[in-house]
């Protein structure tokens, strides 16, 4: 096949943080040489914010680089299950790698300094893949696995910048006239249901058609240069080259960087990481490990003047030692790590609170995985050519079955489901999802095994759309109300760890379903995929029976209804 592309989350993920941005128009080149170095890092900001041409440059790099499921199959003559181990290591290391991203956001670099760093791993790892695939022997194995890891950390590194920058243009710019909207308004009517949802997420809306768009266009030349070149000196040499353009793409944003460099690292005052508080309460209480806890000794426990202070609990009173007084000194203990202020504990505490529920997150990241992987080949294995026509129709045309199926549930969510939930019961929205995910997920594997047992070889490739329209569905609510889960639950200084946390457990539950794969047998062959399918189901099941066990028990918060009275009050108050 010469082309080739994967549909991820990411591309929606990009999407819903382009969102919040307003979308400026492109500055001109006369006005940049014009200004100041300040006011060029916030224009570069503003063009590196552009999302469309960006959406469109990853969907490009993602084509190529999501057939390696099938390459390491059909080229370096991997069994299924190594080719599928390789590629849900590859995503959980990146999925976990976006937490040390985020960190180095904090501590030095800022978005755009991250999008330069994220920019030169893009471009190292897709040389290499390029290299390597025109190399012969062993030397060719390890230079595509290599170029494939470091391109998947630019990958979650570009997504944690690009974040970033969507939340500082949106507090700095004014919503501007969009004739897209007018056009829906005059359409659908000014104050119906659904034009104010256009309104709402007028972004979202025009990103998708981009990325659609694009991917509609991408399958059809796809499909004609599959039909047309196939076997020619043309495919031949396309197969060569075809890496080339989105390496010399991403190379030439550090190249351009270099001359914006003052705009890479973050004021000293403005570094730090939330995350360091954590550590150093454990650091803290376990120095102090000694020190008997009792109620008597809530007197002595030391606190700062910070801007969200949380209230002394009584659970987990090992913790409450790292916040004890223990000499006249507490300046000098803090610098020593022997002392935290009560904020800083109940923090820890709520991160260990939420370790139940994170584990019941795996199965999404388990589900998913099988879907980039053991899907695709599944499809690899049966017969794609589409009736009589024998056009050797894309696997991707399934996947972009399966990326309207998501954007449908999303859509079928907000419409329907989430006006049930009003006042309290909004706090709730997030676990909702998660919880119809996992039911999606778990019917996903039951069609899945049900088709990988009774259709082979012979049979259409078409019979997967069932199991696909069903993994689609499930991607487009689930990875929603992770994200939800830890923006609501997770301490407000950490809030910006939504979506780095919920890459982390998506990326774990990755890994873990190589265990699931190897504990199934590790000779699982294509034709005995319903084996492992089951083996899914009964795992989801039981996940889904354990989530519904301890999100009931879950005692849960609501951020941005604390945000909300913390801006009543002081409104009230001037």
């Amino acid at each position: 096949m010469i082309f080739g592309w994967r549909s991820t989350d990411s591309d929606s993920e990009d999407t819903i943080a382009s969102l919040r941005s307003n979308n400026p128009q492109l500055i001109g080149t006369w006005k940049v040489i014009e200004t100041t170095p300040l006011e060029l890092a916030s224009e570069l900001d503003v063009l590196s914010k552009h999302k469309e041409s960006v959406i469109i440059a990853r969907i490009y790099a993602d084509y190529f680089l999501s057939t390696f499921v099938e390459y390491f199959s059909d080229v370096l003559q991997f069994r299924a299950t190594k080719a599928a181990a390789i590629i849900n290591i590859k995503d959980g290391l990146a999925g976990i790698f976006g937490i040390v991203g985020a960190l180095l956001m904090d501590v030095y670099f800022t978005n755009y300094g991250m999008i330069f760093l994220s920019s030169i791993f893009y471009t190292i790892g897709l040389g290499l893949v390029t290299y390597g695939d025109n190399t012969k022997g062993v030397t060719r194995e390890e230079l595509v696995l290599t170029g494939l890891f470091l391109c998947a950390i630019g990958k979650f590194s570009l997504r944690n910048s690009s974040d970033g920058l969507a939340e500082e243009k949106n507090e700095e710019n004014k919503r501007q006239y969009n004739p897209f909207i007018s056009l829906m308004k005059m359409v659908l009517g000014s104050d119906t249901k659904i034009s104010k949802i256009f309104e709402s997420h007028e972004y979202t809306f025009q990103l998708t058609i981009i990325k659609y768009g694009t991917k509609i266009l991408v399958i059809g030349v796809s499909t004609i240069a599959n039909y047309r070149l196939s076997e020619t000196p043309v495919a031949e040499k396309w197969d060569e080259v075809k890496f080339l353009i989105p390496t010399i793409g991403f190379g030439l944003v550090p190249f351009l960087s270099l001359f914006y460099i003052k705009s890479f690292a973050k004021p000293i005052e403005e570094r730090g990481t939330p995350l360091k508080h954590v550590a150093r309460v454990y650091v803290a209480a376990i120095l102090k490990r000694n020190i008997p806890s009792s109620h008597t000794m809530e007197n002595l426990l030391y606190e700062e003047n910070t801007q969200h202070p949380l209230k002394h609990t009584t659970g987990m009173r090992f913790l409450d030692k790292a916040a004890i007084i223990e000499s006249t000194q507490p300046e000098e203990e803090r610098r020593q790590w022997r002392l935290c202020t009560i904020t800083e504990v109940e923090e820890t505490k709520c991160l260990l609170h939420m370790v139940p529920m994170c584990m019941t997150f795996l199965a999404y990241g388990m589900v998913k995985s099988i879907g980039n992987t053991f899907f695709l080949q599944q499809g690899n294995y049966m017969d794609s050519t589409m009736g009589r026509l024998n056009i050797d129709l894309p696997l991707q045309t399934l996947l972009l079955l399966s990326d309207i199926s998501s954007s449908g549930m999303k859509g079928f969510y907000v419409l329907i489901l989430s006006n049930k939930l009003t006042g309290i019961g909004k706090k709730y929205g997030s676990p909702l999802k998660y919880g119809i995910g996992l039911v999606l997920a778990t019917f996903c594997c039951t069609v899945a095994a049900w088709i990988a047992k009774d259709k082979g070889a012979t049979d259409t490739v078409f019979w997967l759309t069932p199991q696909y329209i069903l993994f689609g569905a499930m991607s487009g609510i689930t990875r929603d109300g992770i994200e939800g889960f830890f923006h609501d639950q997770l301490p407000r200084s950490m809030m910006r760890y939504d979506s780095v946390f919920t890459d982390a457990m998506i990326g774990a539950g990755a890994m873990l379903s190589i265990v699931l794969v190897y504990a199934t047998g590790s000779n699982l062959a294509l034709n005995h995929l319903s084996r492992f399918y089951r083996l899914l189901t009964v795992v989801s099941f039981i996940i889904l029976s354990v989530y519904t066990f301890v999100a009931t028990r879950f005692r849960y918060q609501d951020n941005e209804e604390a945000l909300a009275n913390e801006e009543n009050q002081v409104q009230a108050a001037g």
